[in-house]
């Protein structure tokens, strides 16, 4: 069957996909390199293509120039140099995300909502007519779900990393908490000046208040220059086998989480130094 392939689209889609491959690529590995480096990035893709289509290149010699020499100097060009480990690691990323991409609109197109419509003007003889500004928004939108999707699911990995499970001893009473650990808590009681985590004030129900060993902590926060945050003594903290005697625990009056993922801020000094008679 005869097929008619315009260069004008065959250039303007790779572009797209190129580009889109690239942006994702960048977000994953934090590259913070200006985004006009990453659009001059997938025009060399996106002409590379017409090159190979135009010239009628295939077998070894093509494999070689796509997946190694093209890719690389695309990452330079929208990256910077990178060297070792750095560069394998980022060129792994790269093909992840263009074997997901790949994934994802075959999957559309065979079995999805662009199943016989949209990419499959493509697919026939008349693929010069279909317009980039048909292609144009589905790019922008799976572009949009993609980039959303992989930022929520990298925050929710790095957030479970630093939950941990508590047990903080009151004399006889214990109490169980789940704990984020905020590496920017730099809160100190400031005559001891011991570190002091805090833990949402519904989570002290079982306690006798009155048996508690009060302490007035100042802090400062967003909208609160100055403010002062009542907190206690526990007689211990066990963190994963690890105990902190006398800890100071800060008392939230709201809640620490609106997801209700964690209940306690946990200060950093806790988990980065051993076990401690005195806190």
């Amino acid at each position: 069957m005869e097929q008619n392939i315009y260069l004008d689209v065959y250039f303007g889609f790779n572009f797209l996909m190129d580009f889109f491959v690239l942006f994702i690529t960048k977000i994953a590995i934090r590259n913070r390199k200006s985004i006009i480096r990453t659009l001059l990035s997938a025009g060399i893709g996106a002409l590379y293509a017409v090159c190979i289509l135009v010239l009628d290149i295939h077998g070894i010699f093509q494999l070689i120039c796509t997946y190694i020499i093209v890719a690389e100097v695309m990452m330079i060009v929208a990256y910077g140099k990178m060297w070792g480990i750095n560069n394998i690691k980022s060129l792994c990323i790269l093909y992840a995300v263009t074997f997901g991409v790949n994934g994802v609109i075959n999957a559309l197109y065979y079995e999805g909502v662009l199943k016989g419509s949209l990419l499959g003007r493509a697919n026939t003889g008349t693929f010069g007519k279909v317009k980039i500004a048909y292609i144009l928004p589905f790019i922008i939108v799976l572009s949009v779900v993609v980039v959303i999707t992989a930022g929520k699911v990298k925050r929710n990995i790095l957030m479970r990393k630093n939950i941990y499970n508590i047990t903080i001893s009151v004399g006889e009473k214990k109490i169980e908490a789940t704990a984020l650990l905020d590496t920017g808590n730099s809160l100190i009681e400031p005559i001891t000046k011991k570190p002091v985590s805090v833990i949402e004030k519904e989570r002290l129900k079982i306690l006798d208040k009155e048996k508690l060993k009060y302490l007035i902590v100042p802090y400062h926060s967003v909208g609160k220059s100055h403010g002062l945050m009542t907190a206690f003594v526990a007689d211990k903290v066990t963190i994963d086998k690890k105990n902190i005697n006398n800890a100071v625990i800060g008392i939230h009056e709201g809640k620490l989480s609106q997801s209700r993922q964690y209940n306690m801020i946990l200060h950093p000094d806790f988990i980065d130094k051993g076990d401690s008679d005195d806190y």
